[in-house]
């Protein structure tokens, strides 16, 4: 038996698992092992389910963050086009470079999180440059946007932050696994001395990995690998 290493996959560490599990069910003589292989299983499968929700919960807020820019983008420029349209079409009167210093497409290429935070400087502004009802309303849209926009940083942050929990759980079922394996092939050893059975017994409870790969062949132990390599399926890894 060889344990778990950084090599080795999250779906290959699972197929492990789940033929030494298949293995002890046809033995039909080490119940109490094979329920601790049942629960490795089982644990495995909360935490893949996990895994998936959080994967997917990063794509999912990474999305919102994109159409919260668009927004955001869509209402600067309309403030934008007010504000010049108050100004009589001068972009460098003081009515409009107060608000945009800088070209307004500067600051609606910028990322959501900049452009937030540049967006923000409106408000202070405006309370001592006033706007025209008609431009206010386009600023008051920029706010709302704004407030968007916080909401799906808030949302991918959170979602980035799930997602690294859940690689730490990765990580504590393969160490969990690990000893759980050692432990079972450590009881079969025992088993087959007292009962007699060959000194590879134990290892046929286990896929056999080969420290090389074949150009174009998938890891034996990995997706439920076989158990070739010696009789039966047997043989010492």
């Amino acid at each position: 038996m060889r344990e778990f290493d950084d090599k080795t996959s999250w779906e290959g560490g699972r197929g492990e698992v789940l033929y030494t599990g298949a293995v002890l069910e046809a033995a039909g003589a080490h119940d109490k092992l094979k329920r601790a292989i049942t629960l490795q299983l089982e644990r495995w499968n909360a935490t893949e389910k996990e895994r998936r929700a959080a994967e997917d919960g990063v794509v999912t807020a990474n999305a919102c963050v994109a159409w919260a820019d668009h927004v955001l983008d869509k209402a600067v420029r309309a403030f934008a086009n007010e504000l010049l349209h108050d100004a009589g079409g001068d972009a460098t009167k003081r009515a409009f470079t107060a608000y945009f210093p800088e070209a307004p497409n500067e600051v609606i290429r910028m990322g959501l999180e900049a452009e937030v935070e540049r967006c923000e400087r409106f408000g202070v502004v405006a309370e001592k440059v006033p706007l025209s009802k008609a431009t206010a309303a386009k600023l008051a849209t920029v706010n709302e946007a704004i407030t968007a926009g916080k909401a799906a940083l808030k949302r991918r942050r959170d979602a980035y932050n799930t997602q690294a929990q859940a690689s730490l759980d990765v990580a504590s079922w393969k160490e969990s696994a690990n000893a759980t394996r050692v432990s079972v092939f450590v009881q079969l050893q025992a088993w087959a001395l007292e009962h007699d059975e060959e000194r590879v017994y134990a290892d046929r409870f286990f896929p056999v990995r080969t420290a090389g790969r074949r150009k174009g062949a998938k890891d034996e132990g990995e997706g439920g690998g076989g158990g070739g390599g010696g009789e039966e399926g047997g043989g010492t890894p």
